[in-house]
Order: C-alpha cells, then structure tokens, then sequence
C-alpha cells in the first residue's frame, strides 16, 4: 500500500519505506524516527506527515453530552504550514502516546501559550 504525504513536505520514497518499518505502533498511527504515519479513511497508517514539517502537536479534548452522562472525544492536533489538522481517536491515553514520542523526536508539544499584556 502506497503511503501519501498529508501536505507538499514529502520524503524519499527509499526514506519513507525504511522509516515506516522500523516505526513506534500506536492504535492506527505510527512515530518513526523522520515521519509521523496518520490514518486514512480505510486503512491505518495511510498518510505520513515529516518531523521536520510539525511545527506544534497538542491534544484538544471535545467534551460533549449524551443522554446518560458526559464524553471526552480526544482529538491529536498537528498544526503544519500554519494550518491544523485534527485526528480523532478512542483513548486519550494513545494520543498522550503520541505526544510524548514526538516529543522525544524534537518536535514542539503543547499549545502555545498566548502573550501577556502589557
């Protein structure tokens, strides 16, 4: 299965199927050493997006009602080229995961926090 870069940063293809194999499993998605390998609509691990592309990861808790209580839906937040791309998975405990593996790697975690005022 071909994997697709999720924006214009690419790699190798050579890169890119070494790295994918020796890649860190988490649920659906994977933490390689030079990408982070996101979900597709079918298939886990479809889409890639490089390390070096990541400019900020943070989690996003959606907090919702149901008719018998509250839900937490945790989001995985990737913001690239100024854009955020949200993924949604089933336990915050996977993204949590992914966070502290990116974060080994170099990659910025956490969200920004906002300028005081003068």
């Amino acid at each position: 299965m071909r994997c697709r870069p999720l924006t214009d940063c690419t790699l190798p293809p050579e890169e890119l199927a070494a790295d994918r194999a020796e890649a860190q499993k988490l649920a659906n998605s994977a933490v390689g050493e030079k990408a982070l390998y996101l979900p597709g609509r079918l298939f886990p691990r479809a889409r890639y997006l490089p390390l070096e592309g990541i400019q900020r990861a943070y989690l996003r808790l959606m907090v919702g009602q149901r008719p018998h209580g509250n839900f937490r839906q945790p989001l995985l937040v990737l913001v690239s080229e100024g854009k955020e791309y949200p993924f949604l998975y089933r336990r915050e405990t996977t993204v949590r995961a992914i966070l502290a593996a990116l974060e080994s790697r170099g990659v910025p975690v956490g969200k920004p926090k906002p300028p005081k005022p003068n």
